[in-house]
């Protein structure tokens, strides 16, 4: 039973951590993703941003996310984030608790350059 706690701590701690870390960053922020353009709602005001405002997306993935694979071994493998930076030097931060695979809601942005890392541990 003590190994069971004890493996039920290393996966659950690390997992616990980064729901809170992405909470605290998308936390009362709604993004819209078109084709064209990314809405950004807070508090009931949007904030619109040009795909020519964009200057490129990285997306920060797991390995296991990395290679498009649904099999985890452990809860932070589905836990990952993007990266918008922004020609003014802003930088826009969407985290998976927004949807489930921020990468490809972000990859119908067209004419947007669009880079994926891979990450062990995707704290931001």
């Amino acid at each position: 039973m003590k190994i069971f706690g004890i493996l039920f701590l290393v996966d659950a701690i690390p997992a616990l951590y980064l729901h809170f870390e992405y909470w605290l960053k998308n936390k009362g922020e709604e993004y819209e993703v078109r084709d064209t353009e990314l809405i950004r709602r807070i508090g009931g005001e949007e904030t619109y941003y040009r795909n020519d405002e964009i200057e490129k997306i990285i997306v920060y993935l797991s390995p296991s996310l990395y290679k498009n694979s649904n099999f985890h071994l452990l809860a932070i493998e589905s836990y990952h984030y993007a990266v918008v930076k922004l020609k003014t030097g802003e930088e826009l931060v969407l985290t998976c608790l927004l949807a489930p695979r921020v990468d490809k809601a972000l990859k119908k942005m067209r004419g947007v350059l669009f880079e994926k890392r891979k990450r062990l541990f995707c704290m931001i």
